[in-house]
């Protein structure tokens, strides 16, 4: 496959931003091998087995229901990434208003982004679920920015009243401003990369210090990115011809990010932190 003819078809700025995602943003997930390790799931070979095929069931299940109903998915994972990238940038615990600052930065980078470029994220909507109209995802899409636009709201009166809500009012702002001035793709690149997955380093790497050497930190991350690196290469190397390099890139990447996220999901939001914050604040 030419490079050159990919950045042709691609531009230079697109390729920077997948080559950010697959490089620097997909790395954060693959840290999910020396997770479930330091939390005993991989203490041997049957565990490790285990704790692989269970990953990769669900991964493979997401794909096939990407395949037979792609609004759905494309939709599911919309709303799912939203709550995912919210829990991880929330700077507070504030009983349920919680979920308020969660609702602003999840939707200020699914909608924000969306909202910004509609014609150019529409043809990116469209080439994942395959060139099926994009209706319903914009009405998703409609819905959620109406309560974004309500979380945001709260969060910026808050500003003037309680002095721990500066942080996230400066963050939401300056985020929404960065998705306005780039493109779409780089923008998502950009908090993906540079927000998200930094954050995401930083939380995890304190829980697996505890117990994992450097070393075997880094070992299992780079193991479990490499074996995703070559998965996708596969994918695109067999697809190849089919469809335009764009589409080819655009459905492997983010079809990717929908089967990784799934399980990671599972994993870290719904066993790490709960587990986590259950030791820190009871």
């Amino acid at each position: 496959m030419d490079l050159t003819v990919i950045i042709n078809d691609l531009g230079v700025l697109n390729v920077i931003a997948i080559s950010a995602i697959v490089f620097i943003g997909l790395p954060h997930g693959a840290m999910d091998g020396a997770v479930a390790y330091r939390l005993g799931w991989m203490g041997d070979l049957k565990k490790s087995a285990s704790f692989f095929i269970f990953y990769v069931l669900i991964s493979i299940c997401v794909v096939l229901f990407w395949i037979k109903f792609p609004v759905i998915a494309l939709i599911g994972f919309l709303g799912i990434s939203m709550i995912h990238f919210g829990i991880g940038d929330v700077h507070g615990l504030e009983d349920a208003r919680v979920w308020i600052e969660v609702v602003a930065h999840g939707g200020v980078v699914i909608c924000g982004i969306s909202m910004a470029h509609m014609t150019n994220v529409d043809e990116i909507y469209s080439a994942l679920i395959g060139g099926e109209s994009t209706r319903w995802v914009w009405g998703f899409i409609y819905v959620t920015t109406a309560l974004t636009a309500c979380a945001l709201l709260y969060c910026i009166t808050r500003f003037y009243v309680n002095e721990k809500w500066k942080k996230t009012s400066f963050e939401l702002i300056f985020l929404g401003i960065t998705f306005y001035l780039l493109p779409p793709l780089l923008a998502f690149a950009f908090y993906f990369c540079f927000v998200h997955s930094i954050r995401h380093f930083k939380n995890i790497y304190s829980t697996l210090n505890d117990g994992l050497s450097n070393k075997k930190i880094y070992w299992l991350t780079f193991l479990f990115s490499i074996i995703t690196w070559i998965v996708g290469g596969l994918l695109l190397a067999l697809n190849q011809g089919s469809i335009e390099i764009e589409t080819q890139l655009l459905r492997i990447i983010f079809i990717g990010l929908a089967a990784l996220t799934v399980p990671h999901m599972i994993l870290i939001d719904g066993w790490v932190k709960p587990n986590r914050l259950e030791r820190e604040y009871l």
